[in-house]
């Protein structure tokens, strides 16, 4: 597999996980649900940091050599998908301090 199939790879796997936190943080009822959802994201975007940093720090990945569409529209996909499960979260925090 090339650099640009590893890429899309891995955004859609990050994307996907992001979606499911939201998804859960949606359902969550309960205060002990949302230490969880908490533990999850924290190491969702230290996993991601780690395997987009790693590689193009030892420079055995080079970035431009991606399309466009790649970086732009998957990158902006994975940036809305970590903002929808980050507001997912904050939400049922004040569902659960509201007691809703």
């Amino acid at each position: 597999m090339d650099s640009t199939s590893w890429s899309i790879l891995i955004l859609a796997a990050f994307a996907l996980a992001f979606l499911g936190t939201a998804a859960r943080a949606l359902a969550c009822r309960e205060s002990r649900c949302t230490r969880a959802l908490g533990i999850t994201l924290f190491l969702l975007v230290v996993v991601l940091l780690v395997v987009v940093t790693a590689p193009i720090a030892t420079g055995r990945f080079d970035p431009t050599a991606l399309p466009v569409w790649v970086t732009k529209g998957l990158g902006s996909f994975l940036g809305l998908s970590a903002a929808a499960a980050a507001f997912a979260y904050l939400a049922a925090l004040v569902r659960n301090e509201e007691g809703v």
